[in-house]
């Protein structure tokens, strides 16, 4: 192989450069004048530069497009190049190569009509979509019930106990999926003394789960009533277009009274409201202050079933069964003792020696019939009033009361002295005033 100036095959296509022999007199690819000559290789050396372009001409001549030198078509970089004019047959003669530019951005090309109306689409559909977050309360925090959420489940649960702890029964009820049937015990006065005692502090979500059907279970701790409360609450998949809601916003409360008299069971209240006739109380959770309709009558949670104290659970549940604690008020004690009294009194005022349903007795054989004259006791404190029994709503009363007793013998002489008796009874607290009723011992 002929080395060249630069020694080795030419940059296109390999085949040697012509000599200067070869090279006739170049003539201006734009028809001006010549411009200077660059050195040309050694003879049979590879040409590498040809002769250079002159400059081209002022803008009133539009230039015509460059051609290239004569030769054979090659293969190259910029495809087959025509030859220059005039240059005769021959070997290629080939141009410096160009000078790359600096790669630059495509420019912004507009796109045709069709895709011009989707992109306008498209910003269309983008304007919408920024508007319904911007508006976000008309997607998830406004309307009605069956409306609104949250965008968690998390934040779900933390806006109820918010909106409980602020006494906003509205708020409340509008983050419960399903609504109550009775809303007389959900109202905001209700709800803040709710929290009032057993206040919800120190809420803070640890972890909010999604489930495999779409629910979420969140983790939550917070302080109720000032007490530590650990609790997982799940909350169900929302149906389309809704946010995160609980599934209900109010606790169902039942009460126990299957071995109740109906008679004692009518008076409870919760909230100084009655039981619905349904057994079924609607509340938010938190502290329910059970009560009673009739004074003599207090109505509590009972004991025997543990703890009663408001907590997290509640809300995992929504639902609470209520075993009511039946007991006689301070109120009912008296009441009683008034009527014990009055039924004692009416005892006294017989002259029967046994007076019927009375405690009071004197069963002698030489005492003539019917000549008792009876006191009725002064004092009575010795009976003892307790144990209300919830199957019949009565108390019981036992102990002694003093009689005094004058009574005429067969021999026709008076005797006087003093009769204690034995007293066993009850009284009725369905009644109001409660009935006294003696049993004989």
């Amino acid at each position: 192989m002929t080395g060249g100036g630069y020694g080795g095959p030419g940059p296109f296509a390999g085949q040697p450069g012509p000599g200067p022999q070869n090279q006739p007199p170049h003539q201006g690819g734009w028809g001006a004048n010549p411009g200077p000559q660059f050195p040309q290789a050694p003879a049979g050396g590879q040409q590498f530069g040809g002769p250079r372009l002159p400059p081209p001409p002022p803008p009133s001549s539009p230039p015509p497009p460059p051609q290239w030198g004569p030769g054979a078509p090659q293969p190259g970089p910029f495809g087959n190049q025509p030859p220059f004019p005039g240059q005769p047959p021959g070997g290629p003669g080939y141009l410096p190569m160009p000078t790359p530019k600096p790669a630059r951005k495509p420019l912004l090309r507009l796109p045709s009509g069709k895709r011009r109306r989707q992109i306008l689409l498209g910003a269309g559909a983008v304007a919408v979509v920024a508007a319904l977050v911007a508006g976000g309360f008309m997607v998830f925090g406004g309307g009605g019930a069956d409306e609104g959420g949250t965008g968690t489940a998390g934040e779900a649960v933390t806006a109820y106990l918010e909106a409980l702890q602020n006494g906003d029964a509205k708020a409340a009820l509008a983050l419960g999926r399903d609504q109550p049937p009775d809303t007389s015990m959900l109202t905001d006065e209700i709800l803040k003394k709710q929290m009032e005692k057993f206040p919800i502090t120190d809420v803070k979500v640890l972890a909010d789960l999604p489930m495999g059907d779409g629910g979420a279970l969140v983790h939550v701790i917070a302080k109720v009533g000032g007490v530590d409360s650990d609790q997982s609450i799940r909350l169900e998949k929302p149906p389309p277009g809704q946010g995160w809601k609980l599934k209900s916003a109010a606790m169902t409360v039942e009460f126990n009274i299957d071995n109740t008299s109906p008679e004692l069971a009518k008076y409870i209240t919760v909230w100084d409201k009655p039981v619905p006739k349904s057994n079924k109380a609607y509340i938010f959770p938190g502290l329910i202050q059970l009560g009673s309709s009739n004074p003599a009558i207090d109505v509590g949670n009972s004991p025997a079933v543990g703890r009663t104290d408001p907590s997290l659970y509640e809300i995992s549940t929504m639902s609470k069964l209520v075993f009511p604690d039946f007991k006689i008020s301070d109120q009912g004690r008296q009441m009683v003792k008034d009527a014990l009294k009055k039924a004692l009194d009416e005892c006294a005022s017989s002259s029967s020696l046994e007076p019927p349903k009375c405690p009071n007795k004197a069963a002698r054989s030489d005492f003539v019939a019917d000549s008792a004259k009876w006191t009725a006791p002064a004092n009575l404190d010795a009976l003892t009033i307790n144990f209300m029994d919830p199957k019949t709503g009565k108390v019981m009363i036992i102990g002694n009361a003093e009689f005094g007793i004058s009574v005429r013998t067969q021999s026709g002489s008076t005797e006087t002295g003093t009769f204690l008796a034995t007293v066993f009874g009850n009284a009725d607290l369905t009644q109001n005033p409660p009935i006294v009723d003696f049993d004989r011992a």
